[in-house]
Order: C-alpha cells, then structure tokens, then sequence
C-alpha cells in the first residue's frame, strides 16, 4: 500500500505524494505530518479536503465536524504503531516521534476551539472535553499511553464551565429558597415524621448538573471538578438555611422565621432534612467516585497482559501511578462532600438549640416552681413538665 502525506504547511491545498511505508517517517521530518491509506487519487484528495477543512482558521467553526475530522488523525497514529515501528530501530522512537508532530497541531486546534470560552455554548465546551478523553484511550489502547498535552485546554474550558453553571446553579438555589421562605412549612411523610422539599430540590439540581456532564463521560480531573463545584453550591444552600436557623426568633412561645410565625414543627423537619440529606450525601458520593477513573480494571487488567505495550515493570509502574493519581481524586472528593454532611450538622444542632429553647421557654413558670416549698409537698409542678414534655415529644 502506498501512504498519502498531505502537507499541514503554508498553502491548505498543497499537493500531496504516495510514499512508500518505511519512507513514512522521513516525510514526516521533512515537514509533512500524517499518513493515511490512499488507493487512488480519489481518495488523497478526499483527505486533503478533510484536513484543508480542519487548519482554515477563516471559516466559522462547527465544533463537531472539526472534532471528527481530529479523530481521523487516529487511524494515521494506528498505521503508524503497527506498520511504520517495526521498519526503525526501537531507540528511533518512530512513535513518540509522529505522536509529538500531530499533537503539536491537534493542540493549536483544540486552542483554537476552547479558545475565548465565553463565546462557546456548554455543549461545545464539553465536546471539547470528551474528545480529549476519547483521544487519551485511543492512544492508551494504540501505544499504552495516556497523552497529557491537551491538560492546559480542558483545565480552561473546566474553570470556566464549572464557573458559569455555579452561577447558574446558585440562581436555581435562590429559587428553591425563595419558594420555601413563602411556605416554610413541613410536611409529613407516611411516617408521621416532618421534612421540607428544599434539600430534595437541591439534589434534584446537582443531578441534573451530573447527568449532563455523565453524559460526555467526563473522567478524572474534569469529573473531580465537576464534584467540587456541586459540592461548593450544595454549601451555598447549607449556608442560607444556617443563617435562616440562626435568625429564627422565639416569641410568646412562637417561632418566627424572619419575622412570620410558623409552626414549631419546622424546626424538627430541618432536624430530620438533615440525617436524611446524610444518607442521600453518602450515595452521591459513592456515585461520583465510580466517575472518577481514567482506566476501569478491565482496561488495566487488559493493559497488563498486553506483552507487546513495554516491558513488565513500566506496565507495574503505569498502573501504580493511574491508581495514585485516582485515589489522590477519590480523596479530594471525599474531603468535599464529607464537609457536606458536617454543614446538615451544623443545621440540625442549631435547629435542637432552637428547639430545646422553645421547650425551656414555655416550660417556663413552671421549672421557676421547682425546689421551692410548694414543690416539695405537691407534685402538680413535676406533672406540668411532665404533660408538657410528653405534648412535645408526642408531636415530634
């Protein structure tokens, strides 16, 4: 078979030349950069009108007929590990060698795509994203190979997309807070316990924000930013309601959530929103984590057994750094979602000492008559606090 070598140089419509395979290599140094299997001259001007299509900065960009095109380059890096290696010398690097000439042009696409994010839709960021990742397996499952070239690119495209969805995600928080401050009331589920929809609503958002990027199968550091960004606007929520509890006020045996009366019960659903949010927190959690490999074991355990990728001891060492590198993630997302839970701490225990205090407050005259005379010889004192507590208790 004959190899096509359009140039990526000056003019996008340069000629392109059938070279033979093991001439694949010197063209290459000579400032050509991919090779494909061409039959006729059909087909070479096929792929020149391709890759034309990819390096004109002058048309607007269609993010998906660019990417795919990107993806052609591939097939090229493929013929070149199973047909171009085998013709040089091992110390030749023929490989590394055409990888660094197409990555060095595929990295001025993928600037030139995530480049001024602002203008970009989420859609296209994370497309963005995506291929990246794709790219990274096609090369793990070519060469054995996890290329980190493009990092500058998606660690761009990650901070402003997690940067514009918080802003977003936060004016959906102030929503559900806006609605739940008009009713503020709890309701009563099958087991007569209290609990309010804001918490459930919130994690109806931060799913539907995961979905969406599951959906692009991010993995690695772009998932774990994607975590640390609901974790950060789960904390937004955890904040207001805090300081709703905290400027909850105890009137004539009353409580007023920022000035209107409400049921006292609100107060324990805040306490029961909390050990159930726990639980949903922990769930969430482990769901991310899963997100979190670049690799699943299959392709690890398949990556081991593969004699022809490296010897045995850069296979050990690969692996042992993709597990460190993931657990190090693992960590970092753990650390934010356990703080999660500790803010449904903070929530309840300032929520019991509202709760204890309205308790002590109507209980009031009462807890005045104990050890005094009249307590002493009857017991009507210690039968009020009891009826009152069991009143309480029976309502909670």
């Amino acid at each position: 078979k004959n190899l096509v070598l359009p140039s990526f140089d000056g003019d996008a419509g340069a000629s392109s030349r059938p070279l033979s395979s093991r001439s694949a290599a010197g063209a290459s140094a000579a400032g050509t950069s991919a090779a494909t299997v061409g039959k006729d001259a059909a087909t070479a001007a096929a792929v020149a009108a391709a890759q034309a299509a990819v390096v004109d900065n002058t048309k607007p960009l269609d993010f998906e007929e660019v990417l795919n095109t990107m993806k052609d380059f591939v097939d090229d890096l493929d013929l070149v590990h199973s047909e171009a290696v085998s013709c040089f010398p091992k110390e030749f690097d023929i490989f590394d060698f055409f990888r660094a000439k197409y990555e060095k042009f595929l990295v001025m696409k993928m600037e030139q795509l995530s480049g001024q994010p602002s203008e970009r839709s989420r859609k296209a960021l994370l497309q963005c994203v995506q291929w990246v990742r794709w790219y990274r397996l096609e090369m793990f499952e070519i060469a054995g190979v996890l290329p980190d070239c493009f990092d500058t690119q998606v660690d761009v495209i990650m901070q402003y997309y997690t940067r514009w969805t918080t802003q977003r995600m936060k004016t959906l928080i102030d929503n559900i807070l806006d609605q739940e401050q008009k009713e503020w009331q709890a309701e009563a589920d099958g087991q007569g316990h209290f609990f309010t929809f804001g918490p459930q609503n919130v994690f109806n958002t931060i799913n539907q924000a995961l979905d969406i990027v599951k959906a692009f199968e991010l993995r690695g550091v772009p998932m774990a930013m994607v975590s640390h960004m609901c974790s950060q606007v789960f904390g937004y929520y955890q904040e207001q309601m805090l300081q709703v509890v905290r400027e909850a006020q105890l009137v004539d045996g009353e409580v007023l959530i920022r000035g209107v009366p409400r049921e006292d019960v609100f107060l324990v659903a805040l306490i029961n929103n909390s050990w159930r949010s726990e639980e949903n927190i922990e769930d969430l959690k482990e769901q991310i984590v899963e997100l979190i490999p670049v690799l699943d074991e299959d392709m690890l355990d398949d990556f081991a057994e593969r004699t022809n990728l490296h010897t045995e001891e850069v296979r050990k060492e690969f692996i042992e750094q993709h597990d460190q590198r993931t657990d190090e993630l693992v960590e970092v997302v753990e650390e934010d979602w356990d703080e999660r839970v500790l803010g449904f701490v903070d929530i309840a225990q300032q929520s019991v000492e509202k709760l204890v205090e309205l308790i002590v407050s109507t209980l009031g005259q009462s807890l005045q008559g104990l050890f005094t005379p009249e307590w002493v010889v009857d017991s009507k004192i210690t039968q009020e606090i009891v009826v009152t507590l069991d009143d309480f208790f029976g309502d909670y």
